[in-house]
């Protein structure tokens, strides 16, 4: 089984307010792979990487009179069982009056030594893009008042917007972090002003198994369902 000690790293000063909490993965298992040992080192380096961030900001004799820094970053563990851990970061900064939010997502199947990829969860001879982006486009269209400028666009558009965010964001070896693992689905995240134009705030949609089953993989009805 595996435990999440939580950490929290806190920077302040004049004009920085940063608070940096991530978790460390323990285990009772035998770590003959060293898995473990290279998620806690990946997730250290990407919140070091997003402190150093700050530093040269603060290297700017303009930035560090007259303006505020702030940032931070907090996490979830979505789902974890005896061979399965998925992680979710979100990295939130302020600079000035500028705000920006991603999330970085870290899921691993241990015993098989390796990240999973949205290919592991769906059936990869079924289209399921489609319906994921339907599923979003259906989720923001309930929000009409908060996206009613992005809603002028047809929904052909909009829809051909999303399949393709959701195709670079999933089928690219690079950019395959956008989601992770809940025990009823997943949830997929989409940066600051990814998908709505003037819209600082992440966004997440979550795709449930149960809604989605006839598209769902053999591995993902065995290692996340238990079937």
């Amino acid at each position: 089984m595996f435990t999440f000690k939580k950490k929290i790293k806190n920077v302040w000063c004049k004009y920085q307010v940063c608070s940096f909490e991530y978790p460390v993965i323990i285990t009772d298992r035998d770590n003959e792979n060293n898995l473990i040992d290279d998620i806690n080192n990946t997730i250290y380096e990407d919140i070091t990487s997003f402190g150093d961030f700050f530093n040269i900001q603060l290297e700017d004799q303009e930035v560090k009179k007259n303006t505020l820094i702030n940032a931070s970053t907090e996490y979830r563990v979505g789902f974890s069982n005896n061979s399965i851990v998925s992680i979710a970061i979100e990295f939130s900064q302020f600079i000035g009056l500028n705000y920006i939010s991603y999330i970085n997502t870290y899921n691993y199947d241990i015993d098989l030594c390796r990240e999973i990829v949205i290919e592991d969860i769906f059936d990869a001879k079924k289209d399921y893009l489609v319906c994921i982006s339907k599923e979003i486009l259906n989720s923001i269209e309930k929000d009409t008042y908060i996206y009613e400028e992005e809603l002028e666009s047809s929904e052909l558009e909009m829809l051909d917007r999303i399949k393709d965010l959701i195709t670079d964001n999933f089928e690219s070896k690079e950019n395959y972090r956008n989601f992770y693992i809940e025990e009823d689905g997943i949830v997929i995240c989409f940066s600051s002003y990814e998908i709505i134009r003037d819209n600082p705030i992440l966004l997440e949609f979550k795709i449930f198994f149960e809604d989605f089953y006839d598209y769902l993989s053999e591995y993902t009805r065995s290692k996340l369902l238990g079937e």
